[in-house]
């Protein structure tokens, strides 16, 4: 398209484009990343990735993901959901002024909902169930807080096992 001359929008909705490992998590610790890719990550072992292959990885390269973004680079415009976001992909060398971030969220007229319940303590979470949203730190909570706290987990994901596995260990699993 872009050797066409039309027109093309990238919009990042994820770190694929600006880390190895995709996620921009800092191995072992979680902590979110904002160090530029580069052959720092190789000792952490960023480049080693899941995959729907044989082998279950696949390795990816500084000279791979380098070439994605000149790819990219060559989009009209760029379209991120968050400011960190936009940050990461300025670090990446996209340039700000292309960059537009888009919040995801809905400008749609009220519509009446049906509360799922009428618990004050309640907390809910709804969404994937993946390494890096925080739901595992939501259930190792949940043991310090008072007994009439519950935890309401709405998702599937990658994680959905640990999880569960983590519930029954810390004995929240019906809490």
């Amino acid at each position: 398209l872009t050797k066409q001359r039309i027109p093309t929008v990238k919009f990042f909705h994820d770190y694929q484009t600006f880390c190895l490992k995709g996620i921009k998590l800092k191995p072992f610790t979680n902590e979110p990343c904002t160090t530029k890719a580069s052959c720092k990550c190789y000792p952490f072992f960023c480049q080693i990735v899941r995959a729907n292959n044989l082998l279950g990885f696949k390795i990816r390269t500084l000279s791979g993901l380098k070439k994605s973004q000149d790819l990219h680079k060559k989009c009209t415009a760029f379209c991120t959901c968050s400011n960190y976001a936009k940050q990461e992909a300025v670090i990446a060398g996209f340039d700000p002024e292309k960059i537009k971030t888009c919040y995801p969220i809905l400008n749609s007229p009220p519509v009446s909902l049906t509360p799922i319940s009428k618990e004050p303590n309640l907390i809910l979470y709804v969404g994937q169930l993946l390494r890096g949203k925080g739901v595992d730190v939501a259930i190792q909570a949940m043991p310090h807080l008072p007994s009439h706290y519950h935890l309401v987990i709405i998702g599937t994901g990658r994680k959905e096992n640990s999880y569960k596995k983590l519930a029954r260990k810390l004995n929240v699993e019906k809490q």
